[in-house]
């Protein structure tokens, strides 16, 4: 019989190998946002790339036509950029980055979590839900291991019985009452249905939301356009990463990577990203008017108290030659 820390300990084995030679992918990523002149005063909340261990920020420029400042949203600690523009006149707002990125390997951040903590990152925030259906799939597949183990389960289960499909109705919005039936749907519809089942069994799970970085040496993104995986954690170790959906694409096809990407992204993610803010539900700083944002992928304005549709944006990445 396999030791219950047997996973643990392999997978930490094998992804603390050569840390010295961590691949990083350095880019300047370039966001215009233009909002036209609205009756009232304009609020603008703008994701901004996120300082950690494996991903180093530097703000290179900031050129703006209003008043900004760089707040801190309080519950997971995402930095983000605040602006309010005047009545009556457009507002516009060019902000360039350069990002060092590293593939991340294991365990990572605070082996214990405190109590508040754990109460957090096991809480069923907005449409990452909980039902009879996913308490089942969550005892069938979960098992009764160590953290580890118990997301092991679930990842293979979810690579198995989802599938990347953006045609069927309610994609996209990491609704894991839906996931856990339709079994369609993009990287926030996988990951939510993980999460879900990760409550479930008190496993704290921490929702990573950014911007995927092709093979193209410039991107473009014309407004819409994110990635997400997310991570677990495991006590007296730390946070571990997955990606479900992308080993997904690599398992079917979809991505040209090699295929021992469809187990390592268990453990692994590679540097192809950018994170932008972490959570789900989220009130911002300082706090919108609206309803919490389910994620935060794109900049956010209101006006009058209301959101506000009429946010052109473009965002433009450069890998550094």
């Amino acid at each position: 019989m396999r030791s219950p820390g047997l996973l643990l300990i392999s997978l930490l084995a094998v992804v603390g190998c050569a840390r010295q030679d961590v691949p990083v992918r350095t880019v300047t990523y370039e966001e215009t946002i233009r909002i036209p002149a609205q009756k009232d005063r304009v609020r603008l909340w703008v994701p901004v790339p996120q300082n950690e261990k494996h991903q180093a920020v530097r703000v290179l420029s900031v050129k703006t036509n209003a008043v900004h400042r760089r707040t801190q949203e309080k519950e997971f600690g995402n930095e983000l950029l605040y602006v309010e523009g005047a009545p009556g006149k457009d507002l516009e707002l060019n902000v360039v980055y350069e990002i060092d990125r590293k593939l991340r390997r294991g365990s990572d951040g605070p082996a214990h979590l405190s109590e508040a903590l754990q109460e957090r990152f096991t809480a069923a925030r907005g449409k990452v839900e909980i039902n009879d259906r996913i308490r089942t799939l969550a005892d069938k597949h979960g098992g009764s291991g160590n953290a580890s183990e118990v997301a092991k389960g679930f990842y293979s289960y979810i690579l198995e019985f989802m599938a990347y499909d953006k045609k069927a109705p309610g994609w996209g919005e990491g609704d894991s009452l839906r996931a856990c039936v339709v079994g369609l749907g993009n990287c926030t519809d996988f990951h939510s249905l993980f999460q879900a089942m990760a409550t479930v069994k008190n496993i704290p799970s921490r929702f990573r939301m950014g911007l995927p970085l092709g093979p193209e040496k410039v991107q473009s993104f014309e407004g819409k356009g994110y990635h997400c995986w997310l991570d677990f954690h495991a006590d007296g170790h730390g946070w571990i990463p997955m990606d479900i959906s992308e080993a997904w694409k690599v398992k079917h096809g979809k991505k040209k990577m090699d295929s021992s990407w469809v187990k390592r992204y268990f453990g692994t993610i590679d540097e192809g990203r950018i994170l932008l803010s972490s959570g789900r539900a989220l009130m911002l700083e300082p706090p919108q008017a609206g309803p919490l944002l389910n994620y935060f992928a794109y900049p956010y304005a209101e006006s009058g108290g209301k959101p506000l549709d009429a946010v052109s944006f473009t965002r433009i990445i450069r890998d550094r030659l």
